[in-house]
């Protein structure tokens, strides 16, 4: 199913096998929304003030995975690098959330259109 998400951005969610309750449906959206959200700021990491990044991305991610994203924002923009374009996501799912202690669900991106030019290249 096609449909957007953040920032009116072309997002594929690939249907279940079979039907799901409406909490789970509701576990599915929020996750998703998490997701995306992480990414459009991922895309744009380069324009957040260095000092307000951790705060933006602490809004959709906890433990180690923001320390990830914090560490590599902070690092891109040491190295001047600005991000340009953007990731194509295609999300699937697997086991009910809850299921296991992270949520499982598999994001085919697309790259092809998103990358990053080094601003101190000569």
């Amino acid at each position: 199913m096609q449909t957007t998400g953040p920032g009116d951005e072309k997002v594929t969610l690939v249907a279940p096998d079979g039907p799901i309750s409406d909490a789970e449906a509701k576990n599915r959206r929020e996750i998703e929304a998490a997701w995306l959200n992480t990414w459009r700021l991922y895309e744009s990491s380069d324009k957040i003030p260095a000092a307000k990044v951790e705060g933006a991305y602490s809004e959709f991610t906890t433990g180690k995975a923001l320390t990830y994203y914090v560490e590599a924002a902070r690092a891109a923009q040491k190295l001047g690098f600005r991000n340009v374009g953007k990731v194509g996501h295609r999300l699937s799912w697997g086991p009910p959330v809850g299921s296991f202690d992270d949520a499982g669900f598999i994001d085919c991106m697309d790259q092809s259109e998103f990358g990053y030019v080094d601003t101190q290249a000569n």
